[in-house]
């Protein structure tokens, strides 16, 4: 399996660690520029199926939650 070194802050204090690829990234991770996430959700109830985007990151101190802001609006035009 794919490991990569990354970053994150913890208490103010910046931290190495190695993730594995498919491990899920963690809200005080820094992402290192050139990763791909890819983000998945999967339909409960009435919504069937799944569906997924993934993202490069591409410059360092990018904040991800815009990128998850727009793959949930992709979601809710994809399931109305």
């Amino acid at each position: 399996m794919n490991q990569t070194n990354i970053k994150y802050k913890e208490k103010n204090v910046i931290k190495e660690a190695t993730r594995s690829a498919g491990e899920e990234v963690k809200s005080n991770d820094i992402v290192p520029d050139g990763t791909l996430i890819t983000a998945e959700v999967s339909g409960i109830n009435s919504f069937k199926g799944t569906i997924s985007q993934t993202y490069r990151i591409i410059k360092t101190k990018t904040d991800i939650s815009k990128a998850w802001k727009r793959f949930l609006l992709l979601v809710n035009l994809a399931w109305y």
